[in-house]
């Protein structure tokens, strides 16, 4: 958590930089690219990611890890060339021509977090929890530093998505580097283990992979269908609302969640009572997690004013709203790996389905019925949230279900 405390401080504190240097139309592009490639690299490896918790022996940990890059590279290259052939097509259904360049920087965004996400869970199994820190530490320096200077030299957004791009190359490369002989032992696996992990672990892609998209897609299609509905201005001031609000979930939800993961893997296989970890950090979380959502919400609009620029006025307005669905999302995400150590990934999956719909759906009624962008905002945190809430209670309750069996 001091890690990412400290990851998540330098972009906050440049914040205020980055507001006089680009525009709200330059931070829809970027909100827009990054919706585009958080959703592909969530699914870069097929989910497989989530399994090198789970052998016990760490040889087979390693199949599991070429195994995803041999995934994220698949698919990388599938989307090249979609792109290719469709860039002018999709940028037009997005509402904005210049996305359309930045969309073949795409799949080597999806290639780099599909590394970068097998790298960090390796690293967890290890408990190598320093190095995840240092790894995210570097990005947020490489990703501050990338976009005020290339943004001094070069208007638009540029810098802002350049600096996104260098900031996954910079985590990849300490995440390697503290794996000894990584290239060499990945060299000496064969094709016939790697299809004889894919085949024991086939629940991931099969139920968490549809489940993570889905979920995914509903926390990153909100930016696409402001794009095509409202406006680029709109969803440059909605994309900084969140990148604030944020903070919260990206400081201590991570840390809280892979953390979790791990112990309540740890105990699970050793066939104790998962009950205690889940009552321990769901605790914490509300503890520790909600007071910073309840001081962002009594304060957040005059700060946006003061810090970031008059300009910049309504962006407080949107986190305000948004501030109670975000404190529901932090402590339902975290718990949510629940599913993956359980193997009840379907749970999940209806979950999710769950919110993409409703998101779907209420976009569609605000633009039938010409509905204001804020009481959109209202309709998506009412509904949206009490669907992370029921979700926790469905979590606990599959938690109690499974220690009654041991």
């Amino acid at each position: 958590m001091t890690g990412t405390t400290i990851a998540q401080a330098i972009p906050l504190a440049i914040s205020p930089i980055l507001t006089r240097i680009y525009t709200p139309d330059d931070f829809g592009v970027l909100g827009l690219f990054l919706a585009i490639s958080s959703i592909t690299g969530a699914v870069a490896t097929g989910r497989y990611e989530q399994a090198i918790l789970l052998p016990e022996k760490k040889e087979n940990a390693l199949v599991i890890v070429k195994l995803c890059f041999l995934a994220s590279l698949v698919l990388s290259f599938f989307l090249l060339i979609v792109i290719v052939l469709f860039s002018g097509y999709f940028a037009g259904r997005l509402g904005n021509e210049e996305i359309r360049f930045w969309l073949f920087l795409v799949p080597f965004a999806t290639l780099s977090l599909g590394f970068y996400n097998t790298l960090n869970y390796y690293n967890l199994r290890l408990k190598q929890f320093k190095n995840v820190s240092k790894s995210q530490i570097l990005r947020s320096t490489t990703l501050g530093i990338s976009q005020v200077v290339i943004g001094l030299i070069k208007s638009g957004a540029l810098g802002l998505i350049t600096g996104q791009i260098i900031s996954y190359v910079s985590g990849i490369s300490i995440l390697s580097n503290s794996i000894p002989n990584l290239r060499n032992n990945l060299k000496k696996i064969t094709w016939t283990s790697i299809k004889e992990q894919a085949k024991l672990y086939v629940k991931f892609p099969k139920f968490s992979l549809p489940s993570t998209f889905v979920n995914t897609t509903t926390l990153n299609l909100t930016p696409i269908l402001i794009s095509s509905f409202f406006s680029m201005t709109t969803l440059g001031f909605y994309s900084l609302s969140l990148r604030i609000i944020g903070v919260p979930s990206r400081v201590l939800g991570n840390s809280f969640s892979q953390v979790f993961y791990q112990k309540a893997t740890e105990m699970f296989n050793n066939n104790n009572k998962v009950e205690p970890i889940f009552v321990k950090t769901l605790l914490r979380l509300l503890m520790v997690g909600v007071p910073p959502f309840l001081i962002l919400y009594f304060f957040v609009e005059p700060i946006f004013e003061i810090v970031f620029g008059v300009d910049w006025k309504i962006s407080g307005t949107y986190a305000k709203i948004l501030i109670p669905l975000a404190a529901s999302r932090f402590v339902s995400s975290s718990m949510s790996p629940i599913t993956n150590i359980m193997q009840k990934q379907h749970i999940s999956l209806m979950i999710n389905v769950a919110l993409l719909l409703t998101t779907i759906a209420l976009f569609f009624y605000a633009k039938n019925f010409s509905v204001e962008f804020n009481l959109l905002l209202r309709y998506l945190t009412f509904s949206l949230g009490f669907i992370y809430i029921f979700g926790i209670m469905v979590y606990w309750y599959i938690v109690r279900q499974s220690d009654k069996n041991k």
